[in-house]
């Protein structure tokens, strides 16, 4: 299983399934615009939250900085209007897909800085947040490589081209650090097998078939995980997930000549909240 944490500057569900239909399915777009809101509650399991509610107060357009190493910050200055009236407490902030209405992306934005919350705007105050003064990871905790969180942020945040590939299961002969290759079965007649996903739901998805490695003829040692690659040769390594028992301990598998590999379906989960 590959998961994400949920804490501060983390995906609301919704924005967890329109990144993982889009980059394992091949359906959906990217937001058109972000926008950075004021939040007077965190969001909750259902991705509700309060925002500021006053006659003055509004949304502001945000941009984000290229990922690096799966975080981003905002490009350029974020000004709010002057407050005029009560605005109440402000706990967090929040990325929208529109100036009002529409859809919450981010709950509570991490200032870069460690600046502590709540904050309390008081009267002819004007929040102003400089370039790189809020963050966003997709996921340090998580077994997402930073090439496929640098392009969810990319394309999904920043709106850079991209075009969703056909996606391969391949098992590792050990478990790759974040930085790392992966160390992938390499003996004659192994190959990566093809993949295709659920309709994501609640932040995460499945494999939606039995996946089927060959028959072995030839040892392929003891594998302690798979991958998620972006290509049936080379290419990258997305995310990865080790094999485990019914407690969630590790239980790596051992493939010898006439043995082969087998994933029902629905056991590659692959969550971002």
């Amino acid at each position: 299983m590959i998961t994400t944490a949920r804490r501060a500057g983390s995906m609301t569900r919704y924005f967890a399934n329109l990144v993982l239909d889009r980059f394992t399915r091949g359906e959906g777009a990217p937001p058109a615009h972000t926008y950075l809101g004021l939040l007077t509650s965190l969001p909750d399991n259902n991705d509700q939250a309060a925002e500021v509610d006053a006659p003055e107060y509004s949304r502001q357009p945000v941009s984000f900085t290229k990922a690096d190493g799966g975080s981003t910050s905002n490009a350029a200055l974020v000004e709010f209007p002057k407050v005029k009236s009560p605005w109440g407490t402000v706990v967090g902030q929040g990325v929208y897909d529109a100036f009002t209405g529409g859809h919450l992306l981010i709950g509570s934005v991490q200032m870069a800085d460690g600046r502590p919350w709540p904050y309390i705007p008081l009267p002819d105050d004007r929040m102003a947040l400089e370039a790189g003064a809020i963050a966003f990871s997709v996921g340090a905790k998580s077994r997402t490589m930073p090439y496929f969180e640098n392009i969810i942020i990319d394309h999904m945040l920043r709106g850079e081209a991209y075009t969703p590939r056909r996606l391969y299961l391949g098992l590792l002969t050990s478990m790759p650090n974040t930085r790392g290759p992966a160390p992938e079965a390499s003996s004659y007649g192994y190959s990566r097998r093809p993949a295709s996903f659920r309709r994501a739901v609640g932040g995460h998805t499945t494999n939606s078939e039995v996946i089927t490695w060959p028959t072995a003829v030839s040892p392929w040692g003891v594998l302690p995980g798979m991958g998620l690659f972006d290509a049936r040769e080379s290419g990258h390594l997305m995310c990865c997930s080790s094999f485990v028992d019914e407690e969630g301990n590790p239980d790596p598998i051992r493939i010898n000549v006439g043995s082969y590999a087998e994933l029902a379906a629905d056991e590659f989960d692959m969550s971002l909240v």
